[in-house]
């Protein structure tokens, strides 16, 4: 069988999404979600492409790879929900596609094309009861995973000339003076 599956729709489904996950939780769920996937689908010969959005990729990585026998894509310039719905429109044989995402949108392309849609909770189930019990969620931080020295460097860059400017300086006055009385 193929497989076309909504990574970051899937991830978040599974609990391997955060609000403070940094670049590098980010790519340690996705490292989770494929592991997962492939010990999913172990014993068997499917071909899987998982779509994920680009905002969320490590800077420089490949629009296309290959992880683990399975094809991996991110939607660059576009969203993954755009990337998926032109996958589904370019099908060749459509009948012979399921389609993994709990996104309605996704779901109607598929049926439109004739693809098994399923959902997340569907697919996540189907692996349970294969033997593939869920990756364990990523410890939650208690707070945003810190910028690096590159990102730091540029906004420090970025913001060096803010009391250059006598309408930034004018505003930026009240809250230098309550940082110097505190």
């Amino acid at each position: 069988m193929r497989f076309l599956i909504d990574g970051y729709n899937l991830l978040h489904r599974l609990g391997l999404a955060g609000k403070y996950l940094g670049p590098r939780g980010w790519e340690r769920s996705r490292a989770d979600l494929l592991a997962w996937i492939k010990a999913t689908h172990q014993n068997r010969r499917d071909d899987i492409t998982v779509v994920f959005d680009a905002e969320k990729c490590p800077p420089g990585a490949e629009s296309a790879k290959e992880v683990q026998g399975l094809h991996v894509r991110f939607a660059a310039g576009k969203l993954a929900d755009d990337m998926l719905e032109e996958m589904i429109h370019r099908e060749a044989l459509p009948r012979e596609l399921t389609v993994v995402s709990s996104d309605h949108r996704i779901q109607e392309a598929a049926r439109r094309r004739n693809c098994i849609a399923m959902d997340c909770e569907s697919y996540i189930d189907h692996a349970i009861d294969a033997g593939a019990p869920p990756p364990s969620p990523q410890p939650i931080p208690t707070k945003p995973e810190s910028e690096s020295i590159k990102e730091t460097e540029h906004w420090l860059r970025e913001f060096s000339t803010i009391d250059e400017d006598e309408n930034l300086r004018r505003f930026n006055r009240p809250f230098k003076d309550f940082l110097k009385d505190n």
